[in-house]
């Protein structure tokens, strides 16, 4: 079990339900391709990497997303990405220089790294994300946990649905399988997309959010928060934040040139 984390159980049928329910989505609705990685697994997550558990001073518990390399003149470090509304106390956009920023801490409970930049919105749609700077001496690697990648940034925009990945610490899926695969409804809108199916196949907001969200090995983006999908009966599913408008959204208000950090499909 991770560090931190409160008690919780699922009824198993109730849990194997969502799970058949996901893997039929995708497997009937969409022909993916070809993947060594299978699409649900239990495959751990230790240290610093795109997947892996984030924890900040306040005790709270998320995923660590994909990984940048970050210039601003002659500085060079590595960052990545997570959301940013749990290391701010109101809506706001905040950055912070050198190790001024709160703490960033690995499962066991060591600092990693700071934040230097968080933003949240909360009206008229929830967003937010966050950057944090790797510490000098953290080992890290860029590659998802049990998918591998990113290879790139998935560009499409169509309204054809399509398969996704994640690697994510939500409760309690990081106790046995933290490695999901769903659907996402289309990907016309560059900001965001929809993966769906009910909010607790995801658990976000207890562990998964920031969670590296790929698409045939490619980034889409990052685990945000539930949200409406509208349709009759209506439907439910998760917010999934693209990965170049908060990149391009951070690069202005840290100054930093943000380039992703790429890795071989597993």
């Amino acid at each position: 079990m991770n560090p931190g984390y409160p008690s919780l159980v699922m009824p198993g049928m109730r849990l194997l339900s969502i799970l058949a329910a996901l893997a039929v989505a995708t497997v009937g609705l969409i022909a993916s391709p070809a993947r060594a990685a299978q699409p649900f697994g239990s495959t751990s997550c230790p240290g610093v990497a795109p997947g892996a558990l984030l924890g900040d001073p306040s005790g709270n518990q998320y995923t660590m997303g994909f990984f940048f390399s970050g210039v601003k003149g002659k500085d060079k470090a590595t960052y990545f990405g997570t959301v940013g509304d749990l290391v701010l106390s109101a809506p706001g956009t905040k950055t912070w220089a050198g190790k001024s920023g709160p703490a960033a801490r690995d499962s066991n409970g060591h600092v990693v790294g700071h934040f230097v930049y968080a933003f949240r919105v909360e009206t008229p749609n929830a967003d937010s994300f966050a950057l944090v700077r790797v510490d000098k001496g953290i080992k890290w690697s860029a590659g998802v946990c049990h998918f591998g990648g990113p290879t790139g940034v998935y560009k499409d925009t169509s309204l054809t649905p399509f398969p996704v990945q994640l690697y994510g610490q939500g409760i309690p899926f990081s106790l046995f399988l933290p490695a999901r695969t769903g659907v996402a409804d289309n990907s016309a809108d560059p900001d965001q997309v929809t993966v769906l199916g009910p909010a607790d196949a995801f658990a976000t907001g207890l562990g998964d959010d920031g969670a590296p969200v790929l698409s045939g090995g490619l980034a889409v983006g990052f685990m945000t928060t539930a949200v409406s999908v509208g349709g009759v009966p209506p439907q439910s599913g998760i917010q999934v934040r693209r990965v170049t408008p908060l990149v391009v959204k951070a690069q202005k208000a840290t100054g930093l040139k943000l380039t992703l950090l790429t890795s071989r499909p597993l």
